[in-house]
């Protein structure tokens, strides 16, 4: 997704938590699963990897395996290009499911599928309709259908994206290869769909009603580039705020700001040291389960950061007043003006960049700071709600 050439693996610590399908499929598979303390306190079943390719995380997530993804580490700086890749590819990958959901929806209750079902009750086509994915590609590639189909879907996209002056050369070549992804990742009922019965009347209906939820999840892929930007800032400012604290409680003073701050080889060791101790800023995303009917718990993606040394002023105060709750949220915008020197503007603009390009698209998104109680650990919370 990016001209440069990257290392196609993710060289970083990372715990896979499964959902209940994942944790099934495993088992089946008689491949073990590991039990772990995550950075919330609470007991998880999953596998952890020393590096992994971000490409088999998305598969993983795309077949609705994936609950939780967490990285633990003191120190994530080094890691940017690593975890810019991984983060698009989660976005992306909530993307390419979403994008199907509402294509299948629009196809599955159009009038040709309709038409056909009131004519044909013993052979109706709906969500259960099982079409052997072998049998569909072959169909497809017979007379190069497939392509027939996605240039009547994307054609003009294509072409407005090419002539967009606004646009750089990587942003077009990113969009251009996004239409043939999300297109590629309708499922094999609708493409038996779109084949079955592309000389009706009404098909042409069709083909626009998902070129225009096309063009929409292309426009919202941009929110990957701005959530990337965001989860870097904040994990900047919770390492120099995690090592501040870390600083403080071992030296006691001895260690200048200046020197903190600034000093390379002085960062280095004392990162190192952290990470020994096991003093990590942790990183989180918590991936709604595409099968779950509970109510607002669907088409979500929760960011989470779990750092020592980002706290509020008089935490214990509002701990005890709100004694009866699990969690106490406060605005972001306020939490950065609290850090103060220990964080940068960076950070807030891009929140509000990515508030503002949610808010064109349809987006919920909805940023908090938590402490948990029990828990020494502060928590930025990302909430993105498609």
């Amino acid at each position: 997704m990016c001209a440069k050439k990257r290392n196609p693996k993710l060289d970083l610590p990372i715990k896979l938590i499964f959902t209940q399908k994942g944790i099934n499929f495993f088992i089946r598979n008689n491949k073990k699963l590991n039990k772990f303390v995550m950075a919330d306190d609470t007991i998880q079943y999953g596998v952890s990897f020393s590096e992994v390719t971000p490409p088999a995380v998305q598969h993983m997530m795309l077949l609705g395996y994936i609950e939780r993804i967490e990285i633990e580490r003191a120190e994530f700086t080094s890691k940017r290009s690593e975890l810019v890749d991984l983060t698009k590819i989660l976005v992306y990958g909530n993307f390419y499911r979403q994008f199907d959901e509402e294509v299948s929806n629009a196809i599955l209750h159009s009038s040709l599928v309709k038409t056909w079902n009131r004519n044909n009750p013993s052979n109706i086509i709906d969500e259960k309709t099982v079409v052997n994915e072998s049998y569909i590609e072959n169909l497809l590639q017979s007379g190069d259908v497939k392509k027939q189909i996605l240039k009547e879907i994307a054609s003009t996209i294509a072409l407005n994206i090419k002539k967009d002056d606004k646009l750089l050369n990587e942003e077009k070549r990113i969009k251009l290869f996004l239409i043939e992804r999300f297109v590629d990742g309708i499922r094999p009922v609708c493409w038996f769909v779109l084949h079955r019965f592309r000389n009706e009347k009404s098909y042409e209906d069709v083909i626009k009603d998902i070129s225009d939820i096309l063009e929409l999840y292309l426009d919202r892929s941009t929110i990957a580039e701005y959530l990337s930007m965001v989860i870097m800032e904040l994990l900047t400012a919770g390492e120099n705020s995690n090592l501040k604290t870390y600083v403080d409680d071992v030296y006691r003073g001895q260690i200048s700001q200046q020197k903190l701050m600034f000093d390379p080889e002085t960062r280095k060791k004392l990162f190192a040291e952290m990470e020994k101790k096991k003093q990590f800023l942790s990183l989180g995303w918590s991936i709604s389960n595409p099968n779950s009917t509970s109510i607002g718990t669907s088409n979500r993606l929760k960011i989470l950061i779990y750092s020592r040394g980002l706290v509020f002023d008089n935490m214990k105060d509002m701990i005890d007043e709100t004694n009866t709750q699990q969690q106490k949220g406060k605005n972001i915008t306020d939490f950065y003006d609290e850090l103060g020197s220990m964080t940068t503007e960076l950070g807030l603009n891009y929140i509000n960049y990515l508030d503002e390009a949610c808010k064109k698209v349809g987006i919920r998104f909805k940023p908090l700071v938590y402490q948990i109680r029990n828990n020494s650990n502060s928590v930025i919370c990302l909430d993105f709600h498609f």
